[in-house]
């Protein structure tokens, strides 16, 4: 999926995923996990919802994303907060030295990635030692209940009191096309493909986004 993909889907996801209590729970845990990081890069940032919780909390924040949509939401949402850099480009190979970053938040970045296993390598070579990563994403139990997940979705929307017709037929349409190409991971995978990228795995717990099922992982760096 290109940059134009992301673009173009990126108001849509916005209005979804913000007004989502699940996602919010799951931003939180990316929170709690990086709290005594002070640099944090946030691969695949989109908007920034981990982005501007820990600006909130004097982190400083370096966001990189494929989509320029995304960060200038981002950049608008910050207030051009003294400490936010952002980069408009691919995750895959990082602009950074070696052993940069305190943390790395990827939030449901991980299915996108044709090779996860090399992303995580380049991920923990711009980590200091002892650096924390903090991973989440979908498992097959999603994809097999798609249809459940998104009335689930549907119904916290409508509570929310946001809930558009619209909206919605352009999101399905964009579930509709990630739902071909994405790598999920069941908990003992993604604990699995941790170990074997240099990892340490400190946690793996449901994705609240998800409703439980999905992970969130944390990794520490060897």
């Amino acid at each position: 999926m290109d940059q134009q993909f992301w673009k173009q889907y990126t108001k849509v996801y916005d209005w979804c995923v913000s007004n989502l209590p699940g996602h919010q729970a799951m931003v939180q845990m990316h929170i709690d996990a990086l709290q005594n990081a002070h640099k944090v890069l946030d691969s695949g940032s989109g908007p920034g919802y981990v982005a501007l919780k820990l600006l909130e909390k004097d982190h400083e924040v370096h966001a990189i994303d494929i989509n320029p949509e995304a960060l200038r939401l981002l950049r608008e949402r910050s207030g051009s907060a003294p400490k936010l850099f952002t980069y408009n480009q691919d995750v895959k190979n990082l602009p950074f030295n070696d052993n940069t970053f305190d943390g790395v938040s990827s939030g449901l970045v991980l299915w996108a990635m044709e090779n996860p296993r090399a992303y995580l390598v380049e991920h923990n070579r711009v980590l200091r030692p002892r650096g924390t990563l903090v991973v989440s994403g979908p498992s097959l139990e999603v994809s097999a209940n798609l249809e459940g997940y998104l009335d689930k979705t549907k119904q916290d929307l409508v509570r929310a009191g946001v809930f558009s017709q619209e909206k919605w037929d352009q999101l399905s349409q964009y579930v509709g096309r990630v739902a071909r190409e994405p790598k999920e991971f069941s908990r003992e995978e993604i604990s699995n493909l941790l170990t074997s990228t240099g990892f340490e795995v400190v946690s793996v717990q449901g994705n609240p986004h998800y409703y439980g099922e999905g992970y969130v992982a944390v990794g520490r760096k060897i």
